[in-house]
């Protein structure tokens, strides 16, 4: 499934994108509404309330829910305009998780990537923090700050969690995944090369672009065989695979739920391939009116425009 939150009517909602419609999850079960059980009325609310981090909380109990919502939804119903099927164009998508809990980044994960920033390949991971205040909607302006003129692109894939835990050993971690994003690891280079600690550099509002939906595990095979990439402006800057990450997500899981322990709506930004502006020769940072698109396999595009901040 293709989960997403959107703003319809003036309410968010959370739903399931259906080729150009949208299931709206609350209204669909408004109108199934005798096919939902006792045990199932936590998940009902939390899509009522529009909050998917809260419906990823009722775990598998609640994406089956909804897979057996979606089995109700009449095939033959695509072609018309219901209560709880809309078209993807009267919609405002939003991020899938307005507020994430954690957002754990890593850092040089592409061996090129360590490469072009003249770094040392990693032994163990590169943790870093992002905060809620980053995330930025799916065609959405990002403000470039007025304070810098290196802002720069990181296309990553963006891993959602979808259980409670804690020292999760590698041959059981794709159980606690929810499903896969696109994410912008939007970075202000000067600021991040301030301080041994980067936290000042890729904190600044707006600064994580996140979307266009969270696609579930089970629709991606292989999250360690996707193609991504960066365009700027439609000239591609970033061109890898995720293959070629140096630590993949099973290890990436164990080794996070070792220090933190790991909670639905967490997100795990894995790291960026080779081509982001800072490691050019001449470095082509973001500038005001630059489009900036991040394209996984299998899971969409996300796009997003740059405009100029402004001092209050």
């Amino acid at each position: 499934m293709r989960l997403i939150t959107f703003e319809h009517d003036g309410k968010t909602k959370i739903g399931v994108e259906r080729g150009t419609k949208v299931v709206d999850i609350a209204a669909a079960t408004r109108a199934y509404g005798h096919l939902t059980s006792e045990m199932q009325l936590s998940a009902y609310a939390a899509a009522v309330a529009g909050d998917l981090k809260a419906f990823l909380q009722q775990g598998e109990q609640g994406l089956d829910f909804v897979r057996s919502l979606m089995g109700s939804v009449n095939e033959q119903e695509q072609d018309i305009q219901t209560e709880y099927l809309l078209s993807a164009a009267d919609i405002q998508l939003r991020a899938p998780l307005l507020r994430p809990g954690k957002i754990v980044c890593v850092g040089k994960n592409y061996r090129d990537h360590a490469v072009e920033m003249h770094s040392e390949l990693p032994i163990t991971p590169i943790i870093f923090a992002k905060f809620a205040n980053v995330i930025s909607d799916p065609d959405a302006k990002v403000m470039k700050p007025i304070q810098s003129n290196q802002l720069d692109y990181e296309a990553e894939l963006a891993v959602i969690i979808g259980k409670t835990g804690r020292r999760i050993r590698r041959e059981v971690a794709y159980e606690y995944i929810a499903g896969y994003s696109c994410f912008n690891d939007l970075s202000v280079r000067d600021y991040q090369m301030r301080t041994s600690q980067w936290l000042q550099g890729k904190t600044f509002d707006g600064s994580g672009p996140f979307g266009p939906a969270l696609v579930t595990k089970d629709e991606i095979l292989d999250p360690q065989n996707l193609d991504i990439r960066c365009y700027v402006n439609g000239e591609v800057r970033q061109q890898a695979n995720t293959r070629q990450m140096i630590f993949d997500l099973p290890f990436l899981i164990e080794f996070i739920s070792g220090i933190m322990t790991l909670e639905p709506g967490d997100v795990i930004a894995t790291g960026t391939p080779s081509g982001v502006a800072a490691g050019m020769r001449d470095a082509m940072y973001l500038q005001v009116g630059d489009e900036v698109v991040v394209d996984i396999e299998q899971i969409g595009q996300l796009r997003n425009f740059i405009v100029s901040d402004v001092m209050h």
